[in-house]
């Protein structure tokens, strides 16, 4: 869930930052680029994180239910 939502985040930040580039606002541009970038930066890193999370997760259940039935 929390994934899927970072993913629309990222996206939404996706489409403002194509908008921004494809007009032919140079001075804009520059300044409104820069924190956008940031952001989407630090979102697909958590995202990342979290993605990671989920593996060990099912790693973990995964040993969990061999142990069970053995």
């Amino acid at each position: 869930m929390q994934i899927e939502q970072r993913q629309l985040q990222v996206d939404r930040l996706n489409r403002q930052y194509a908008e921004l580039t494809k007009d032919g606002q140079d001075d804009d541009k520059d300044k409104d680029s820069g924190p956008l970038e940031n952001e989407l930066a630090s979102i697909k890193k958590q995202i990342v994180e979290q993605e990671d999370l989920i593996q060990e997760a099912n790693k973990n259940w995964i040993s969990n239910q061999k142990e069970l039935i053995d």
